[in-house]
């Protein structure tokens, strides 16, 4: 496993790391220390101080609260310190910190002030000083944390091993032990973003050695070489071999490939992102500046006018610019790159999402620019280099000193002026950059560089005073060799044949036939892969003969997915190398300290639940296909044909997907389930004696479990086959209807030929029913199975799709509703095949035909309920109303490359809230003590995603979605401004900035699911504390994840009750077999809860990061208490609860086009209307339409519409309505919104009487 949550003292006044408890001397005070977000700049964080002010009212003083009485006053938030040396003048205060007790000083002081101390050790460090009640990070200004705030929902973590860093190190040490001929390795991860984000990573991290490799090879040994020189040099080197991976086969020129060795070198060393453990930092290269050395006048008259040697003079200079280089002033085209330029988005270069490069001038410009251009000379105080000038030079000669070499080195350019973020300054051009290396330097004086003894600052110039010129640094430079035995030096200097590793993607996220290159690729001995992380796609029926190592990125659910796993690797005659990494989890952790559990522990034989009414119809539609195919008489085979057609084009043979014009379908695709249902009639003996034979093998428990709700089998099955196939037909109809929509939409605009292209690929391939093409699958069986009508290894579709278009490849990303509206929300990162994406939009006219794609929800502080028909009555004044939209397809647009400045992905927080239907078909319920145990089977449960965690303090509840077009915009000024302008130019709308909190949605899903329930509590604390505990308590018990099942606490305000569901489509059992084990996993989370040894909660017991918004109510000890009360509590009798539904109704969550015109005619009939005609096809002078309503004898038409209207779907029903009206028809268009609104319905009610009455 690796470390985690370090911790650091200062004995001595020195920095020292703690990794556990033993390490810990007593006497010293421990700080948490963590990294910013965005950054990675390290703090030491108290979260909570008191402090002592002055007579003035200013604090001095922040002692850290704890045991120890004080004299301090007031309670305060959390006190934010570094001991970083870097230059943060404007937002730091530089504070003295008691190393014994903590305490932080205002001024430096003989003796710590904190009375019960008294200690004499103070060390400087700087003080994050907030701003409006907020911290921001020093070196990259982005928020922290505010005073009153948890730490877990901030910009900050604490500092631990990155699991994607020691996978890297793991997998780099396995290739490179390894014989060349076994040079392959396997690494599995049960999470698909976690293997796209690894795969990503480890080819970066790998790339990035490999290039430091490359460039410690082609300096040469006793000469400078020019910066672009070493570029020029790189390139011509390649070999075939080389140049054929760097330039991808061909896809990137020489001239870009130049520009990617030039961006790794203004990483390398002009960057501090990568400082850390870069070539200049290790000691093996030094910078240099072109003509500082040469022979000058301007040397001469300094030397003469300060009295310090000009050798000194010209070393202090490159000091100087080193300060400029490693903080990004330099002078590069590539510096003022968007992310819309190809070199960046086509991942050439692959530019840091927090990447901060800044300018210089002379005199510090002011405030409003400091955070971009730095000073030589302060305003208001001394600059950085000011301050370090002064401790060696004399007295009055720093400023003109400086005066004159910002002059010397703008005439012998090597400043030259550059802008950065639209401001203006000067930086160091690249050309007057050279490197050399240093050679391995020893103890002599003649050392390869020198070190800050506190903060680790490296120079390679000698420098002129041991003083270290970090800002307020107390540290001294030591003349350093080279540590020779340093694992990171030894990769450039001894390990000669170091194998790079080659990475890629093999999840279900990837298409069929990616998957099948990678796995040829993999097996090849001289292949484009070398390593695959996986998700269990390749955990069962893969054979690749010379694979001796598997690396598992977290610990199996199971022994027997840890068996499958180690067996891939060592099938022929060898033994295997098999490695497991422990994550935070409580699973991980604990098998970590007990693995022989996992590695011996019992193998239980795989099932599934055959009471998975989807799973079981899957292999019947296979087994009535193949029968189908087997009795066929000649004749039916036209009808076989148009059900199950080679491709999928045929079942909408009326659709021309190419024309700008046709206006999109009204009516269903039909013909396949039609034809379906009338081989099912003909053949219904034949296909009688397959079901019960089929039927035959089940138990009689899963039969009764599999048939609970549905009245008569046979006549179900033989109908839901057909309708299941449409169902999916209408799904793939709606969704390439979206795509034609979208092309017309793009059809003019430039900058979008890409996608223009990838969606007229996609629609020709569909019209022209061709199979070859790679832009996507189109295969029926495959495309079938894909959606779950056939049996199938990837996972079902059919939930919310989001795709990009910008890329080679076609990028499409399926979700259950359930994952997708976390995992496609607006703030959520989605990573596929190297790169990271972001939703840009969803599909809201696709809504229309999805049943509850419009609620409205009361949504309190804790509490959820729908809006009921009529005035809302607000029970609790703290509620508010919110529009909602049901999670939909959409679009992906790339946000990025995964590069390695990013060891782990972004994961954003949400609140998620649920509600239960009640129109199970059953189930069965358990009284224990006070409280009951609920199972109910196939209920419909809603999701309601009510916002980002991080932005509801300030923003509210739910995201900024148009509700027009459903394009997506964040919460940031910038963001609300293009809201504004894109409702104002695209919709006609405008909108003031208080109006846009208005149109905030919250997004939901509603869909079929077992659930498990347990309360009521009489507080959410105690409910969230027990709901943790089970949750732990099943994946020991059960040896399944969240994956499997997740969960919500309902409340009405005063009970909470916590509530478990399904993700699986269908189902598994997994909470049927916890409510029949529930003893049983109470136990088992009792032990590990007891076994803890942590304070409150940890990651060991009850945190996960799907919790951390509750991080604060977590408690162990709580926990233990209610499991404990449970546990000896009376366990009354199961009971069985009768179902609310039958199976025999209309399905619970459908697709048609019923939901809103179900809830209009109801309107029609109480207002004593007569009921319409529905779907009632119109053929008139130039137009030929579907109504939704009409009253044929009056010639009345009415159409419901949906709140998303496209432009040119508006301008097309003008035209219609038009020449509807021509011909005599009257036409009502009515929105689907305006049904809620009881003064549009009554207008409406009495308008269609009128015009009934006109017609009779």
């Amino acid at each position: 496993k690796g470390i985690r949550e370090l911790r650091a003292q200062f004995p001595n006044g020195k920095r020292k790391i703690i990794l556990d408890d033993r390490d810990v001397d007593p006497y010293i005070f421990v700080w948490d220390a963590y990294n910013c977000n965005h950054c990675g700049q390290h703090y030491y964080i108290a979260e909570q101080t008191a402090i002592r002010r002055d007579s003035d009212g200013e604090a001095e003083l922040w002692i850290p609260s704890g045991d120890e009485e004080t004299e301090a006053g007031e309670l305060s938030g959390p006190v934010v310190m570094t001991d970083s040396a870097e230059d943060f003048e404007e937002s730091a205060q530089t504070v003295w910190v008691c190393v014994k007790c903590g305490t932080a000083h205002r001024s430096k002081q003989a003796r710590c002030e904190n009375p019960v101390c008294r200690a004499s050790l103070l060390i400087p460090m700087r003080r994050v000083t907030p701003e409006r009640n907020r911290f921001r990070c020093l070196a990259c200004q982005k928020p922290l944390v505010a005073e009153d705030e948890p730490l877990e929902l901030t910009g900050l973590r604490q500092l631990s091993s990155s699991q994607a860093v020691d996978l890297m190190v793991l997998s780099e040490h396995a290739l490179n032990e390894a014989p060349e001929d076994h040079a392959k390795l396997l690494v599995f991860s049960d999470n698909r973003q976690e293997a796209a984000f690894l795969s990503g990573f480890i080819n970066e991290r790998s790339k990035r050695f490999r290039y430091r490799k490359k460039l410690f090879d082609l300096l040469p040994e006793d000469e400078t070489i020019s910066w672009r020189e070493l570029v020029s040099k790189w390139v011509d080197i390649l070999t075939d071999k080389e140049r054929k991976e760097e330039t991808e086969n061909g896809k990137i020129v020489a001239k870009d490939l130049s520009k990617r060795y030039e961006w790794f070198l203004i990483e390398e060393f002009c960057s501090r992102t990568f400082l850390r453990n870069s070539l200049e930092t290790l000691g093996l290269v030094r910078v240099d500046y072109a003509g500082i050395g040469k022979a000058d006048s301007f040397w001469e008259d300094t030397e003469e006018e300060t009295g310090i040697d000009r050798v000194d003079l010209q070393n202090a200079t490159r000091i100087i610019l080193d300060v400029m280089r490693r903080n990004t002033a330099i002078q590069s085209d590539l510096l003022l790159l968007t992310p819309h330029h190809s070199l960046i988005f086509n991942g050439i270069i692959k530019k840091p999402r927090h990447f901060y490069a800044f300018a210089y001038a002379l005199e510090s410009p002011g405030t409003q620019l400091s955070k971009n251009v730095k000073g030589w000379l302060g305003r208001t105080r001394k600059s950085a280099i000011q301050s370090w000038l002064s401790a060696w030079f004399p007295a009055g000669k720093v400023d003109p000193f400086l005066e004159t070499l910002w002059e010397f080195l703008k005439r012998i350019e090597a400043l030259k002026e550059t802008r950065v973020h639209r401001q203006s300054g000067y930086g160091i051009p690249t050309e007057a950059l050279v490197l050399a290396k240093t050679g391995i330097g020893t103890k002599s004086e003649s050392a390869a560089h020198y070190r800050c003894s506190l903060c680790g600052n490296v120079i390679h110039h000698p420098p002129p005073t041991t003083v270290c010129p970090g800002w307020n640094c107390k540290g001294t430079l030591e003349a350093t060799p080279v540590r020779e035995n340093d694992y990171a030096v030894k990769n450039y200097t001894v390990y000669q044949k170091k194998r790079p590793i080659r990475a890629s993607e093999h999840t279900g996220q990837v298409n069929s036939a990616q998957r099948e290159y990678i796995e040829k690729e993999f097996k090849n001995p001289d292949g484009a892969f070398n390593c695959i992380v996986a998700t269990p796609t390749l955990e069962l029926g893969v054979d690749i003969g010379k694979l001796d190592m598997v690396t598992m990125a977290n610990v199996p659910p199971t022994p027997a997915n840890y068996d499958q796993r180690a067996g891939r690797a060592g099938r022929r005659h060898r033994i295997a190398v098999v490695m497991a990494y422990c994550g935070r989890s409580a699973h991980d952790l604990y098998y970590y300290d007990n693995p022989q559990e996992m590695i011996r522990g019992e193998i239980r034989a795989p099932t599934f639940s055959l009471r998975n009414l989807p799973l079981v119809q899957k292999h019947l539609h296979s087994l009535w296909t193949t029968a189908l195919q087997q009795c066929l008489k000649e004749e039916d085979r036209p009808l076989f044909e148009s059900y199950l057609p080679d491709h999928i084009g045929k079942y909408f043979t009326g659709i021309d997907w190419l024309s700008p014009d046709q206006p999109d379908p009204s009516d269903a695709t039909e013909e396949g389930a039609l034809a379906l249902k009338t081989l099912l009639e003909r053949y219904r003996p034949e296909l009688s004696r397959t079901l019960k034979r089929f039927l035959a093998q089940f138990s009689e428990a899963d039969y009764r479990g599999l048939t609970s709700g549905i009245s008569d089998p046979e006549a179900f099955f033989f109908r839901e086959m057909p309708l299941e196939l449409a169902r999916i037909v209408n799904h793939l109809r709606t969704k390439y209807l979206s795509l034609r929509q979208e092309r017309r939409k793009i059809f003019r605009e430039a900058d979008r030929h890409t996608e223009y292209s990838k969606i007229s690929t996609i629609l020709r391939a569909l019209q022209e029913q061709t199979l070859s093409s790679d832009s996507a699958d189109f295969y029926t069986l495959s495309v079938l199975s894909n959606y779950g009508f056939f049996p199938g290894y990837a996972l079902q579709k059919g939930g919310a799709e989001m795709i990009n278009l910008e890329q080679q490849d076609i990028i499409e990303i399926e979700r259950p509703y359930a994952l997708a509206l976390r995992e496609f929300a607006p703030h959520s990162s989605v990573y596929a095949l190297g790169r990271r994406f972001a939703p840009q939009k969803y599909y809201l006219d696709s809504t229309k035909s999805h049943e509850g794609q419009y609620e409205r929800f009361l949504v309190g502080e804790h509490s959820l309920s729908p809006v009921r028909e009529g005035p809302i009555g607000y029970d609790r004044p703290e509620e508010k109303a919110f529009q909602s939209v049901h999670i939909r397809n959409g679009l992906l647009k790339r946000s990025g490359s995964i590069g390695d400045d990013e060891n782990q992905r972004i994961i954003a927080s949400y609140d998620i809230r649920g509600m239960v239907k009640e129109e199970h078909i059953g189930g069965k319920q358990r009284s224990i003590g006070e409280q009951k145990l609920l199972f109910c089977r196939k209920d419909r449960i809603t999701l309601v995603n009510s916002g980002s965690r991080k932005h509801m303090s300030k923003k509210g509840y739910g995201f900024l979605i148009c509700p027009e077009d459903g394009a997506i915009f964040l919460e940031t000024p910038a963001e609300e401004e293009g809201f504004i302008r894109h409702m104002r130019h695209v919709h006609r709308k405008v909108l003031s900035n208080e109006e846009v909190r208005l149109h905030r949605q919250l997004l939901h899903a509603h869909f079929v699911s077992d659930w498990l329930s347990f309360g009521p509590f009489g507080t959410r604390q105690e409910a969230l504390n027990w709901m943790e505990a089970f949750r732990m308590g099943m994946a020991f018990a059960l040896e399944s994840g969240k994956d499997a099942w997740d969960g919500f606490i309902r409340t009405n305000g005063e009970l909470y009750e916590p509530t478990f569901f399904e993700t699986t489509p269908g189902g598994t059992g997994v909470l049927e077999l916890a409510f029949e084990v529930f003893e049983t996993i109470t136990a088992r989370a009792l032990e590990q809860l007891e076994t803890c040894a942590c304070q409150a909660s940890c990651y060991r017991c009850l945190r996960t990061y799907w919790n951390q918004g509750a991080h604060a109510e977590l408690d162990r000890n709580a926990a233990i208490a209610i499991l404990g009360h449970i546990r000896d509590s009376g366990y009354g009798a199961v009971v069985e609860i009768p179902p609310k539904r039958s199976y025999d109704d209309a399905s619970v969550v459908k697709e048609t086009e019923s939901y809103a015109e179900d809830h209009f005619e109801r309107l029609l009939l109480e207002h004593h209307l007569p009921r319409p005609t529905r779907q009632y096809e119109v053929v008139a002078v130039g137009v030929r339409t579907r109504a939704d309503f009409a009253y044929p004898t009056g010639k009345i038409l009415i159409y419901i519409d949906g709140a998303a209207y496209h432009a040119d779907r508006r301008k097309l029903d003008k035209r219609q309505e038009v020449l509807l009206v021509h011909s005599g028809y009257t036409v009502f268009r009515i929105e689907a919104q305006d049904l809620e609104d009881p003064d549009i319905v009554a207008y409406y009610m009495q308008e269609i009487s009128k015009a009934l009455s006109k017609g009779r």
